[in-house]
């Protein structure tokens, strides 16, 4: 195809050429067999007055369109630069090495209240109200069950 805007940006930035390699054969102009750059002005004469004749009998809606190209041609200025810097796109979702991934610095979430920050309180038995086990597995009553009766 045509090179992109960023090779070009590059070649101008080393004062490098493009060669004609460099495009696809559809985007190269080749100098037709028999006109060379060093021919006589009366060999060019003769090359425009073929490429009159062959605009002349085109029909008018094609010499319209060649007429623009031409002007459009003729309007470009050699010393402007076309070549813009790249857009740059933002990607989306959390940037590569942001402060949050690392650990919050600084949070947007709410202090917790007194309740929230509280510590739980340790659960005692109901029986003999020690911290560690509960009413079933409490080793300070007997084992006899509640409603039998010893002999």
């Amino acid at each position: 195809g045509i090179p992109c805007s960023h090779m070009m940006k590059e070649l101008i930035r080393q004062n490098s050429v493009l060669n004609p390699q460099d495009f696809h054969c559809h985007w190269r102009l080749s100098i037709p067999v028999g006109v060379s750059l060093q021919d006589s002005p009366q060999t060019f004469a003769q090359a425009l007055s073929e490429l009159d004749a062959t605009y002349q009998s085109l029909p008018p809606h094609r010499q319209r369109v060649i007429q623009e190209g031409v002007n459009v041609l003729t309007s470009i200025r050699r010393d402007t630069n076309f070549i813009e810097n790249p857009e740059q796109v933002t990607a989306r979702g959390r940037p590569q090495g942001s402060v949050a991934r690392l650990g919050p610095v600084s949070s947007t979430r709410k202090d917790p209240s007194g309740f929230e920050n509280a510590e739980r309180r340790q659960r005692v038995c109901g029986l003999c109200g020690r911290s560690g086990h509960n009413r079933r597995s409490c080793s300070s009553i007997d084992s006899t069950p509640i409603g039998a009766v010893s002999l």
